[in-house]
């Protein structure tokens, strides 16, 4: 659904009275089916915890750090959101003290960046065929090679980081995270994107994990060609 209208139109206090900062002069407002402001100041409340907005940059955000922008949005919703964890997820560590109006407004298009990250993608797409073929060389039946597929699909995607970041799951997923490669070359693929890769330990793990898959899967490969000659 879209709001259009002309400036001055009304399409802001309207906005503003859906998040209950204005109160309209005649009329009902339902939201979740509730009448807005038949409600007490308690339940109010509990329906503000329900809705999102992002508001248009103002002078009051130009005076706050990020890091004291994430707490502040923490507060509004009450939220035991562990800020640290954001930041890492979203790349913040280094604009954690940079006041919000010296941010960039859009994002620089880095050509490196964009190559480094091409290349990567193919090499990995490299790996992952090594890989398929290595595991479906022991299948004999194709039933047994689909059902196999639709389980691994599923694991793969939720210890991958593709459905919610590993770091929020349960502590056995966290576990099978570490034997998906897929989890790793992910990893690997959003910080080269980003411009963001270092050499830590964890990145070490990452490209030992994906070099071990490689050549276990060309040995693989290597021995069912011998065996089935």
């Amino acid at each position: 659904m879209a709001v259009i209208g002309k400036n001055g139109a009304g399409k802001s206090t309207f906005l503003e009275m859906l998040l209950t900062l204005a109160k309209p002069d005649a009329g009902t407002i339902y939201l979740f089916g509730k009448e807005l402001y038949s409600l007490n100041n308690s339940e109010r409340e509990r329906l503000r915890r329900e809705i999102s907005v992002v508001l248009q940059p103002t002078q009051f955000y130009k005076t706050r750090e990020v890091i004291e922008l994430l707490k502040l949005f923490r507060a509004y919703y009450k939220s035991d959101m562990d800020i640290a964890l954001v930041m890492k997820k979203f790349h913040l560590e280094p604009y954690r003290n940079v006041y919000f109006d010296k941010l960039s407004g859009g994002s620089t298009f880095d050509l490196l960046n964009f190559m480094n990250a091409y290349l990567y993608f193919k090499a990995m797409i490299a790996v992952l065929l090594d890989f398929s073929v290595a595991i479906y060389s022991f299948f004999t039946k194709q039933n047994s090679a689909l059902v196999f597929s639709i389980v691994i699909f599923q694991l793969v995607m939720m210890s991958g980081g593709f459905t919610m970041p590993v770091e929020m799951m349960p502590t056995f997923v966290q576990t099978i995270a570490n034997f998906n490669v897929i989890y790793h070359m992910n990893q690997l693929f959003i910080a080269i994107w980003n411009g963001k890769l270092e050499w830590t330990d964890d990145t070490s793990i990452s490209f030992g994990f994906i070099v071990i898959i490689f050549f276990s899967s060309l040995l693989v490969l290597r021995l069912r060609h011998i065996k089935y000659c």
